[in-house]
Order: structure tokens, then sequence, then C-alpha cells
């Protein structure tokens, strides 16, 4: 199988070369918007107000991925929360909540300045998120 990279900029943020950690979790397994040969659903972020940015759309060819550089809004900020869903609606009400995911362990830095790479990769049957940064050791856990 051919594996496809749908780049969305978010941030304007080079991608990072080599990370030195990266963590990953499991956050759907078996999910039922992966059988067949393309997502049912979208999976993205949870953004302002409650709207579902789609990172990766419907009908992305299995297996399909994203990776996406977010950095801090903060000087010194150690932390970033995301929360994931899957759906076909612009309201993340009406899809499925994947969770809230924390990114920490972030070294101290002016903001803007840490470049965590975010991926979020479907195949297998499996939802994988990971993150990644070259200059901090960062830890990725579910918050709820």
């Amino acid at each position: 199988m051919r594996e496809q990279m749908i780049k969305i900029p978010i941030l304007l943020l080079s991608l990072l070369s080599i990370p030195a950690f990266a963590e990953s979790i499991i956050v759907e397994g078996n999910s039922p918007i992966l059988n067949g040969g393309a997502l049912s659903e979208n999976i993205g972020l949870e953004t302002l107000g409650g709207v579902l940015t789609p990172l990766l759309n419907v009908g992305c060819k299995l297996p399909c991925k994203i990776s996406q550089v977010f950095s801090t809004a903060a000087d010194n900020q150690k932390q970033i929360t995301i929360t994931l869903a899957r759906g076909v609606h612009k309201k993340v009400s009406s899809g499925t909540n994947l969770g809230k995911y924390r990114i920490y362990g972030i070294a101290p830095a002016p903001r803007g300045v840490p470049q965590i790479e975010v991926k979020i990769e479907a195949a297998n049957g499996n939802i994988v998120l990971s993150a990644s940064d070259k200059n901090s050791k960062i830890r990725l856990e579910k918050v709820d």
C-alpha cells in the first residue's frame, strides 16, 4: 500500500528533522471509520467554539497520516493540550470525541520557539497520535 502524507499549515513553522524523543498513543483501536480503503469520517482537532477542524479528511486512502508542527503561545510554556475528534459535521459535539491529550515537558523558551511535531496516523485499524520535539524530552498523556 502507498502511504499518503497530507500537510496543512496551521502555524508557519518548519518541520522538524530528526526528533530526539517521541511518544505515541493509540487513540482509537479497531476504529470503525477505518473499514475499507478510505476514511469514512474526518479526524481533526477541536478549535475555538467547539469546531472540528479536520486534519485527515473523509476519503483519505488508507494508510494516511498528517504531520503538523505546533508551538507555544506564551513564554516558558511547559505544555500544550489538544482535543481530537472524528466526524462528518462541523461541530465536535455532533461527532465522536477521541479525548484530550496533554503534551508536556517542553523546555522553557520564548513563545513560538519550541517546535512540537504532532502526527495523526490512520492505519491497520488504529488511529494513533504521536508527538515529538528535538529539543525536549516531551511526554504525551490522555487527560480525559
